[in-house]
């Protein structure tokens, strides 16, 4: 069976691009072997090239092709590059059902996350985040702060004040986003300090318990950092926000903002889509792996940005989780799950989250990983609409 649909130069490159092309002389030391293929031929006049798609056996000789990993014919048209390689069975198995999950939100890096769209403020991008947020049942939402910003755009003050005044409460992030991986702890502890000088003179209606994030999630790359930097958290009355949900919204966001310039609007449709399916596929990886380490399900964190993407996307990845049953809690609701006590106490210098702690500190290997099963990963998102 052989089926044909048009395709512009554009997608042509575009196929080119992100899929295997091989020769078939180059596989006929595998004569017989079944495969899906895709030809690409010039169609006639000036309308494009169509993209011919058959199943068989290699027979032919030096037709330029593309081997598809999959069986079957396929017609590919005018779309977003695929990202990933599927190879195998994946072991996460996706299309399970969630069982039902406790969800804290919390949002990292206010005021400022990422670039912006050019007439875009950081005001506005805020207000769209906070009003996804509004849409769910969620209830008081950690947003985790640096200082830095106001130093080069005293302006940035009023995203503070207007998530305050969304009846939101805000986290002690280090005043300036620091490494503890890269710095001394007294020189990590001293930026703590200063952000919770900040933050104590930001008047907010809202009051709570004083949260600390670590940027990028890294405790330290040794065990003497890692123990100075907790005591000194705990000494200042500071509980530590870990992660067990991470979708990398971050890395969706960098994607964004480089199809919004070159104004990509099929790229952007296929983020917006697929962000959905990697958010929820993340919420049940999170919930097999603390099953797997801990026996049971826990009341799991999210980690989020307020990034710009997020104000497109943001409303139907929480829509989609409170259609599959998710509840929404407080990050000290989250918090109280007995788990949370546990220190893992291993130097953890590329910072990774608290479940990934606890598998290292089990030394239990997470057959669920994205190592396993390549979907979404960030190098690959990294390459979505480069010029």
């Amino acid at each position: 069976m052989v089926r044909r649909c048009l395709c512009t130069g554009e997608c042509r490159d575009s196929v080119l691009r992100n899929y295997e092309v091989y020769r078939i002389a180059e596989l006929s030391h595998r004569p017989g072997l079944k495969l899906a293929i895709l030809a690409i031929a010039p169609s006639s006049g000036s309308l494009g090239w169509f993209l011919i798609s058959a199943t068989g056996t290699i027979a032919l000789k030096n037709l330029l092709i593309l081997v598809l990993l999959l069986f079957g014919s396929a017609c590919v048209g005018n779309q977003a590059p695929r990202l990933g390689s599927q190879h195998g069975e994946d072991p996460l198995r996706p299309h399970e059902p969630l069982e039902p999950l406790e969800l804290a939100i919390t949002v990292d890096d206010l005021p400022v996350h990422g670039d912006d769209h050019p007439g875009v403020n950081r005001l506005e991008i805020a207000a769209k985040v906070i009003a996804a947020l509004k849409a769910t049942d969620s209830p008081v939402v950690y947003g985790f702060s640096n200082g830095e910003p106001l130093e080069w755009d005293p302006t940035v003050m009023d995203v503070l004040k207007t998530w305050g005044n969304a009846g939101y409460l805000l986290g002690n992030h280090t005043y300036s986003h620091m490494d503890l991986g890269q710095v001394r702890a007294e020189e990590f502890m001293v930026d703590i300090e200063k952000m919770d000088h900040l933050l104590d003179s930001i008047s907010s209606g809202a009051t709570g318990a004083k949260m600390f994030r670590y940027p990028y999630l890294s405790e330290g790359d040794t065990l003497e950092k890692r123990n100075m930097v907790r005591e000194y958290l705990k000494r200042k009355g500071y509980r530590i926000a870990q992660v067990t949900v991470d979708y990398a919204d971050w890395a969706w966001n960098n994607a964004y903002l480089r199809c919004a310039v070159g104004n990509d609007e099929e790229a952007i449709r296929w983020l917006r889509t697929h962000v959905v399916k990697a958010a929820r596929r993340q919420l049940l990886h999170a919930q097999k792996l603390a099953k797997l380490l801990m026996g049971r399900d826990i009341k799991h964190i999210l980690l989020l940005h307020v990034g710009e993407f997020n104000t497109v996307s943001l409303r139907d990845v929480l829509k989609a989780f409170n259609a599959e049953g998710v509840r929404f809690i407080s990050l000290q609701t989250a918090l109280a799950d007995p788990v949370y006590e546990i220190n893992p106490n291993l130097p953890m210098p590329d910072g990774k989250d608290f479940l990934e702690q606890l598998a290292a500190m089990k030394g239990v290997e997470d057959p669920y990983g994205e190592d396993s099963y390549d979907v979404y990963k960030q190098e690959t998102l990294a390459k979505l609409c480069v010029r």
